[in-house]
């Protein structure tokens, strides 16, 4: 792998990095360019939530298929019930055009936010040349989407900015997350990574865990008369289409695994733990900074989630990168070689996004970086290398 690095190197010389940004850019320009060029609507997840407000306000039920807006190409309605009930005034106060408005004006911030810290922020001692790859991930559609995790992602993000003084924002805001979507929780996993006496990262992590557990079922429990009817369109939306979801879960579904739930749920469980112990192993070993930690958790709490979409990605490539980090500072040689298998992920998602297998790509990106992390953990575990001696 050492070699994929210095190859890429020679490579990626003034020009030769122009036109690198600009291959690995093409899943994502030619997807909004073709949306703009076709009319397509933007922000079809949104919609989804406004059509659902507008028919609460109508009086008309938020999850059956015949009544979503007019004019508006939008998936099913797969939320709690009780968040279209509190967008409801909105959409008699301000119309829909308005609420939309209102929405975009968090979600662009939000978005640019991500991005900044996904592939603008120094990271170590990481270049633009082994950043750039990462690119691949994105999509048109994905980016077009204007889901509600960008928000969500871009609150939690924001909150870990502030760590380690602002640590209660941070796990507020994961609970916050946790409202709407629980299994976001799992950026939790950050906690574990501070640098801190490791009892005190347990037991934050104990009673943060327990907090956001709580708001996620008890947002789930609101008594509502649709519960009914969200639940089935949750099954039938989310749980009988785990494929479509590119972490743990889509990988279970996609590569035809027993179709056992209670063997999928104590398979990630196991993958969880891995991932967090590779993590805070590299993390240790390599005596990261703080930014370089709280990095290396916002990647891995995105590569945890275990219904992974690909709205979900514009922080995950900072896992893998962290691990880049974290390797070299080992030793040199160690980090080439876990930055060439990452190069490969990138490579694999952006050529199945251009002969248009986009979701063999997606599935196989966030698995080649999470083996990536495991193999790097397990290296530094065993003691299967060698740090570089200072001054070198």
């Amino acid at each position: 792998m050492s070699g994929i690095h210095a190859w890429w190197a020679r490579r990626t010389t003034r020009w030769g990095l122009w036109i690198a940004t600009a291959v690995f850019m093409l899943p994502a320009l030619s997807g909004l360019i073709g949306r703009i060029t076709k009319g397509k609507e933007f922000g079809i997840d949104f919609n989804a939530l406004a059509c659902a407000a507008g028919n609460v306000a109508g009086g008309v039920s938020m999850y059956a298929p015949a009544q979503f807006c007019e004019g508006f190409g939008t998936p099913g309605y797969v939320y709690a019930p009780w968040i279209a009930r509190a967008l409801a005034p909105a959409i008699d106060a301000l119309g829909m055009d308005g609420v939309r408005l209102a929405y975009l004006a968090l979600c662009l911030p939000a978005m640019l936010l991500l991005l900044w810290l996904g592939f603008a922020k120094p990271l170590g001692d990481l270049r633009w040349r082994e950043r750039a790859p990462m690119l691949a991930l994105l999509t048109g559609g994905a980016l077009a989407s204007g889901n509600i995790s960008y928000v969500l992602h871009g609150l939690i993000a924001l909150a870990a900015l502030a760590l380690p003084r602002g640590r209660i924002l941070f796990i507020l805001a994961v609970a916050a997350a946790c409202v709407l979507k629980p299994l976001y929780g799992v950026f939790l996993a950050l906690l574990l990574l501070e640098y801190r006496p490791i009892w005190r990262r347990l037991l934050t992590g104990a009673w943060a865990g327990v907090l956001c557990a709580g708001a996620g079922v008890g947002a789930m429990l609101i008594p509502d008369p649709e519960l009914a009817g969200w639940r089935a369109m949750f099954d039938s939306a989310v749980m009988d289409k785990l494929e479509q979801a590119i972490g743990f879960f889509g990988w279970w579904a996609y590569f035809r695994l027993p179709d056992w739930p209670m063997a999928m749920y104590a398979g990630y469980v196991v993958f969880a733990l891995a991932m967090i112990g590779a993590a805070f192993a590299l993390a240790e070993r390599a005596k990261l900074g703080v930014w370089e930690r709280v990095a290396f958790g916002l990647g891995l709490g995105a590569l945890l989630n275990p219904r992974l979409m690909d709205y979900d990605l514009l922080l995950i490539g900072l896992a893998p990168l962290a691990a880049v980090v974290a390797a070299r500072r080992v030793n040199e040689a160690f980090g080439a070689e876990v930055w060439g298998a990452v190069l490969i992920g990138c490579g694999a998602a952006l050529l199945f996004n251009v002969i248009d297998m986009t979701p063999l790509g997606m599935h196989l990106a966030p698995l080649i970086f999470s083996l990536v992390i495991l193999y790097a953990g397990a290296r530094v575990t065993l003691g299967r290398t060698q740090t570089a001696p200072a001054g070198a």
